[in-house]
């Protein structure tokens, strides 16, 4: 089974990605003013999604939260929590797709997918959860 993984996020995030810039730096720079649009996985989602592939044998499926999230808004809720600045320039870079592409038309494996908003609180929440224990 194929899997289709869509930006994946959640604690300890790998370098290089959005996340990991607005967990690590004091400001960030969105390009297009932060207009461009993602769908973001949450890890726990991911996996969940993974385990469930299992069932689908020999197809291409999708793990994936549809609900379309400007970069600005996802890295405004970050910045609730961290008060990372965020500076946002209106160019566009060549590389840069503004819409990100989904095959809306593949099989989507079917959760309950968090919320960019309950994803980051996940995030913002996890170390203090293990200390607690």
């Amino acid at each position: 089974t194929g899997v289709r993984l869509h930006n994946v996020y959640g604690p300890n995030q790998r370098p290089g990605t959005l996340l990991h810039y607005l967990m690590t730096r004091e400001n960030v720079t969105l390009f297009n003013n932060g207009e461009n649009i993602r769908c973001f996985t949450y890890i726990d989602d991911a996996v969940d999604g993974l385990i469930s592939a299992l069932e689908y044998e020999g197809k291409l499926v999708n793990v994936v939260n549809y609900e379309p999230v400007r970069i600005e808004d996802f890295s405004k809720e970050v910045a609730k929590y961290n008060g990372v600045e965020l500076i946002l320039l209106p160019e566009k870079r060549k590389h840069d797709n503004v819409m990100q592409d989904v095959d809306r038309n593949m099989f989507t494996i079917p959760l309950r997918y968090k919320n960019y908003r309950e994803g980051i609180k996940q995030v913002f929440s996890y170390g203090k959860e293990a200390s607690r224990q």
